[in-house]
Order: C-alpha cells, then sequence, then structure tokens
C-alpha cells in the first residue's frame, strides 16, 4: 500500500485488501485540514475587515483630503479668501490684494480641515524670516497674527528685564529694597510697602564749630557763627528747624543741592535766622566768606547764635 504525497493518506495497491482502519485514517487527515482551512478563511476575513490594520476606501478618500498640493505663485491683486484648499503656494507681490499676509515673498500653505468650515493659512517670509497665521471658519477670515520667533522672545525678554530693573531701582530709592531679579509679586507687594509720608528726625545739639563771623548793624559788634552738625539721617533733609529759648531758625533745602557740598557756596539753600530781637540783623546765608554750611544725604550743618546754648532740631524730608 502506497501512501499520497501531501497529506499522507492510504492509497491501497489492487492486490490489498480493504481495511476500515486504512479508511479511517483518511477520513481523519481529510477532517483536519478541511477545519484548518476553515479557520484559517475565517482569520483572513477578519483580517481584511479590521480597519484599523488596511484603510478602506473611504477613510483613502478623507487621507487624500489632508495631501498638500502646488498651487502655484500668487502675484498681485489676488484674493487671498478664496483660494483652492490643502495647497502650497509661492507669494511674490501682494499688491491691491484681498486678505493678503503682511509681507511679500514667501511660502503660504492653505489647509483646510476635510468636512468641516475650518482651515488656516501660514505665511513665512523668506526676506525677514517673519511667520503669519490666521483662520476661518464658516468663510470668515480673521486678521493675521504674527507667530513670535527667537528674535521677538530675546526683544521682549530683554524689554522686560530692563523694565524690572527700572522699577526695582525706583521702589529701592524709596526706602525698600528691591532686587532686579525680583518676581513681579515681589515688587507689588514691595511698592505697596513704600511709606509715603515724609521722613523726619529730631534731636538736640549744640554750636560746637565756629563757622563765620558777621558785624550786627545796629551796634557794630562782631558776632561769631557757630555750626550744628548733624549725621547718620537715612534721608536728605529739605526743610530744617532749630530753636532755643530765644530764638528759633528755619533751613530749607532744595534737592537739587549738591549732595557732597561740604563748603563754599551752596546756592541752593536758603536760610532765615532771627536772633531773639527785631532790632538784630538777621543772617540771611548759611554760606558766606568762611561759611561751611550743607546738606546732604544723610546729615546737615546749620548755623548756630551760640556755642553755649543747647539747641533742639527737627528735620524733615
Amino acid at each position: 500500500m502506497q501512501n499520497t504525497t501531501n497529506y499522507n493518506l492510504n492509497k491501497p495497491d489492487g492486490n490489498d485488501f480493504a481495511k476500515i482502519a486504512s479508511l479511517n485514517e483518511n477520513a481523519d487527515i481529510i477532517d483536519a485540514k478541511l477545519k484548518e482551512l476553515e479557520d484559517s478563511e475565517s482569520a483572513f476575513v477578519q483580517h481584511a475587515n479590521d480597519q484599523q490594520i488596511h484603510v478602506t476606501q473611504a477613510k483613502q478618500e478623507y487621507w487624500n483630503g489632508f495631501l498638500l498640493r502646488n498651487g502655484g505663485v500668487l502675484n498681485g491683486q489676488v484674493n487671498y479668501n478664496s483660494l483652492n484648499t490643502n495647497c502650497i503656494y509661492q507669494v511674490a507681490t501682494i499688491d491691491g490684494a484681498t486678505g493678503a499676509p503682511p509681507e511679500s515673498y514667501g511660502t503660504l500653505v492653505y489647509f483646510h480641515v476635510p468636512n468641516t468650515d475650518y482651515g488656516y493659512q501660514e505665511f513665512t517670509s523668506v526676506i525677514n524670516q517673519t511667520r503669519y497665521l490666521r483662520i476661518t471658519s464658516s468663510g470668515t477670515w480673521q486678521p493675521w497674527i504674527k507667530i513670535l520667533n527667537q528674535n521677538d522672545y530675546d526683544t521682549l525678554f530683554q524689554s522686560v528685564s530692563s523694565g524690572k530693573t527700572a522699577i526695582a531701582n525706583a521702589i529701592t530709592q524709596k526706602g525698600v529694597a528691591t532686587s532686579a531679579t525680583a518676581e513681579f509679586a515681589t515688587m507689588a507687594t514691595n511698592i505697596l510697602s513704600i511709606n509715603t509720608g515724609k521722613k523726619f528726625a529730631t534731636g538736640v545739639g549744640a554750636g560746637a564749630t565756629t563757622m563765620y563771623s558777621f558785624r550786627r548793624a545796629f551796634n557794630d559788634e562782631t558776632v561769631s557763627s557757630y555750626g550744628l552738625t548733624v549725621s547718620g539721617l537715612d534721608f536728605k533733609p529739605r526743610l530744617i528747624l532749630a530753636f532755643d529759648a530765644v530764638s528759633i531758625s528755619m533751613y530749607q533745602n532744595y534737592l537739587n543741592l549738591d549732595s557732597t557740598q561740604t563748603g563754599g557756596v551752596a546756592t541752593d539753600f536758603t536760610t532765615i535766622t532771627a536772633f531773639g530781637g527785631g532790632t538784630q540783623t538777621a543772617v540771611n546765608t548759611l554760606h558766606g566768606t568762611g561759611g561751611d554750611g550743607y546738606v546732604n544725604n544723610g546729615g546737615f550743618r546749620i548755623p548756630i547764635r551760640s556755642n553755649t546754648i543747647t539747641v533742639n532740631w527737627i528735620a524733615i524730608e
């Protein structure tokens, strides 16, 4: 008895006796192979219908709608609101055009989402390396907007950095120390901490330094003026009041007085001095010949009529 080549089925010879077992073996082999074929066909149909693996005609047409084509060159009076969708255009000039980008000479991409009313146009200038974008919905185009590039970000950062430095310096000058690298929230808090009232200080002193001499007009008597020196203030005085039992002197400093002034002429410093009697000549200068009066950031020196009296003073910013 022989056997088939592919599935090894029994092939009895002419002189062989028929055996039921041989027939059953053939039947089992054929049945198994038919079952394998049936299962394979079912798996093939399932595989063919799996749209996650195979692209259907409808999906192919949908994705074809996303493909960009060459739209040609746009030059002069072109209506950019009605271009062919899903195309790449070369923009030459925009003179007289409708809905054109802000610049000429570049590439424009018009992409429209298939089966929707949404689309956008994006333009890239080949001259200035700038980019612009606008969108449409139901045929209504929005204005072109610029897409920021690295140069824009650098300029913006530098502008913000310079602005923060200026603000921080201004806050610091108002008495609240602020770093230029502080967050805006910190700067805002520091601004609210600025004391908007005038600073002032009071004290008691005596005229220990001889400043200069002057002559009384009514009796031609020489009188010495002494200096009261005060330091350690955290502001520059604008108004100084000095008084004792018989005299009150008021000295006013204007802000353009040289803060390094320690002597000589201080023309922006005005002094009004009374020496306890209407018949006595008032001293109306702080900087006469040999004078040494001054006001600076942190202190002052003013004339006092005697070096033997105690003087109470008030300095106001």
